[in-house]
């Protein structure tokens, strides 16, 4: 049976592409796979998609060409096991409230925001101290 979706955040994506921590990229990769296999569903938003783009094409050590990046969001798009979301005016705006009352990165505060909206409650991060304060949400960090 597969487990209700959960919402990955952008660095458990580029884990998953760069073996420079041998480790995390072991279990990133490994989470990932498995969402391929049928296993587990996956949701990200079109901004998590975004920052892999531009991470994994000049933030890496290994970088991806572009071409490369693009067919591996190109497949997560269109696998079945993975929904994208995308983020709208609310979303925005929730999550100017989110940064501001919880005094979070902007950024993390519009993943939280774009959870809350389609009712996820849990999300795969290594960055799990921002979202900590977000009662709605459980940041689960599994590469440790």
């Amino acid at each position: 049976m597969k487990d209700e979706s959960i919402f990955i955040d952008t660095n458990i994506l580029l884990y998953a592409i760069d073996e420079i921590d041998q480790s995390k990229h072991q279990k990133a990769k490994k989470l990932i796979e498995e969402s391929f296999r049928k296993r587990r569903n996956f949701t990200a938003s079109i901004q998590v998609l975004g920052e892999f783009f531009n991470a994994s094409t000049k933030k890496l050590k290994t970088s991806l060409s572009k071409e490369e990046s693009k067919e591996f969001i190109d497949y997560l798009i269109k696998h079945q096991n993975w929904e994208i979301k995308k983020q709208e005016k609310t979303t925005l705006m929730k999550a100017i409230d989110l940064s501001i009352k919880y005094n979070n990165p902007f950024w993390d505060s519009l993943i939280a925001a774009t959870m809350i909206e389609n009712g996820l409650t849990k999300i795969y991060t290594e960055n799990t101290k921002d979202f900590e304060k977000i009662k709605e949400i459980e940041a689960i960090n599994p590469l440790i």
